[in-house]
């Protein structure tokens, strides 16, 4: 095996997932020495692979044992990794930009607990990874659980199968409201004016559309705005596994705990998820899905300097109520965007359940599966899909991820006729199992 600077070493906590793999990988110097950070930025640039590759595997890649100080160290060793900054747009956790490309990770009051979740999930792209840098340790309290999201899929498969594949059919609509003003003693603490960056209902508006995906607001009288994300997916594919994952804000969004405050009753009241046909989601299952998600997780004690490198795709995380001071900071990436969930826009009526501008991607009852393809187009484009003959089973959400993965294919091979066709994908019809 090569030498590397750091080496995979054992902690309390970590979990075997993904056929063993440790969640979360530990890598600390081999020679136990304290390592400097630009011996640490070195490292990462000549043993970047290497990395990654006990992320694919792993979900989470913790750097332990090395001479990260601060935010401005932290920066370094982020832009180090040379992946793409994910602005933080859309979001909805209170933050602070601190320098360059590093945020707070969260300003919501230290005793609250934050559920699991896949960070942005609700925004048409979300970052397709993240990391945290430890600047304060907690004493008490204030960990950041890791979860192996495909082990929810499969334990609801398990447990609660009819609950999964309303999910995975219907999708999941997120209404977020924000008022008027910032707040400091509230759990949101946000205007709509800050998290977005706008000035006015026109530029919000304006925002929003641009952002893709299946967004609207409606103002309330007096109060503020409440968001409307969806139907998006409950599910999201993640290819480089090949596997499902539970890609949405379900839990996190039925089951945060806001301060009584008459502000945040206000924001609760507005606040809700619901399946993509509008129906209420069973409180039951839900409940199931916070216990699964309680049994399934990791937990490790921070430790001053720590850099975590998670996968957005693969892994959720969430935060633990905090009794000592505690300082955590955030950097969101994108290094590939064919992992980062795409815009999507259709409606929860079949068979006629997608509108765009790209091209026809037809579903017939035998296992046909083409798209009539048209120049110049680029992933990350809206498209339609039609369904030649009555197709009453299928699934929305598994229809997303056979068109996304056709329409992939179809950029590749860059087709310069736009009579050009690509061949059925029989393959892919195994793995999303559609139901004719």
């Amino acid at each position: 095996m090569a030498d590397h600077l750091l080496q995979e070493v054992e902690m309390h906590g970590q979990k075997p997932v993904n056929g063993g793999a440790p969640l979360p990988q530990v890598l600390a110097p081999a020679d136990g020495r304290e390592v400097t950070v630009d011996e640490l930025v070195d490292w990462i640039k000549r043993d970047k692979s290497w990395i990654e590759e006990h992320l694919l595997h792993s979900g989470a890649v913790l750097i332990r044992g090395c001479d990260v100080k601060d935010a401005k160290d932290f920066n370094t060793v982020v832009e180090a990794f040379g992946y793409e900054e994910r602005l933080y747009n859309g979001g909805l956790a209170p933050r602070t930009q601190v320098i360059g490309r590093i945020y707070t990770a969260n300003e919501a009051p230290p005793h609250v607990y934050i559920p699991f979740h896949h960070e942005m999930a609700q925004p048409p792209t979300a970052p397709s990874k993240l990391f945290f840098f430890c600047e304060l340790a907690p004493t008490k309290g204030g960990e950041t659980p890791l979860l192996w999201s495909n082990s929810v899929v499969r334990r609801l498969q398990q447990e609660c199968p009819d609950f999964l594949q309303q999910l995975d059919e219907k999708g999941l609509i997120y209404q977020l409201y924000f008022g008027g003003e910032d707040l400091s003693e509230s759990y949101i603490q946000r205007s709509w004016k800050t998290l977005y960056k706008v000035n006015d209902r026109e530029e919000l508006e304006d925002k929003l559309a641009k952002m893709g995906g299946d967004s609207r607001v409606e103002w309330i009288e007096g109060h503020g705005v409440k968001t409307i994300y969806g139907p998006l997916p409950a599910l999201k594919w993640d290819e480089q596994r090949q596997q499902n994952v539970f890609f949405n804000y379900m839990v996190m969004k039925y089951f945060t705990e806001y301060p009584v405050l008459e502000c945040d009753k206000e924001v609760a009241a507005f606040d809700n998820v619901m399946f993509g046909d509008g129906s209420p989601l069973p409180r039951e299952q839900v409940l199931d899905c916070q216990r699964i998600m309680a049994e399934e997780m990791v937990e490790f004690k921070w430790e001053r300097g720590d850099v975590i490198l998670i996968d957005n795709v693969a892994v959720q995380h969430s935060k633990n109520p905090c009794f000592s001071p505690r300082r955590i900071l955030a950097s969101l990436v994108v290094s590939d965007r064919s992992q980062a969930p795409f815009a999507t826009k259709y409606s929860t009526y079949l068979p006629q359940c997608f509108q765009g501008s790209v091209g026809e991607l037809y579903g017939t009852t035998t296992e046909s599966v083409k798209m009539t393809s048209t120049p110049n187009d680029t992933v990350g484009k809206e498209f339609k899909v039609k369904f030649v003959d009555q197709v009453p089973k299928v699934s929305l959400c598994n229809v997303l991820r056979l068109a996304d993965m056709v329409f992939r294919q179809e950029a590749k091979s860059a087709p310069s006729s736009s009579n050009a066709s690509l061949p059925p994908v029989s393959g892919a019809l195994q793995w999303i199992d559609l139901q004719f």
